[in-house]
């Protein structure tokens, strides 16, 4: 299981990408754990509400459940994990 912060402009929000078999597979986990920070990526998934309120996003009361993630620009790397 892997929490990302995604950002559009000055909005962020928790995206959850777990193991869900047929849909989401353990190397899809493993390159989101690795993608680089200020990647561009496009998410699909639904919004769901967080066991707790999520404090370090805009974004609070919800988070995305992730299905699929295409990276489309690889982050530089910096500032990431």
């Amino acid at each position: 299981m892997v929490f990302l912060v995604l950002r559009q402009q000055s909005t962020t929000i928790q995206a959850l990408v777990q193991v869900e078999p047929v849909l989401v597979s353990r190397k899809m986990v493993y390159f989101a754990e690795h993608m680089h920070a200020e990647s561009i990526v496009l998410v699909e998934g639904t919004v769901q509400k967080p066991i707790d309120l999520v404090k370090s996003c805009t974004v609070q009361d919800a988070e995305i459940k992730v299905a699929k993630v295409r990276f489309l620009v690889w982050g530089r790397g910096d500032g990431g994990s």
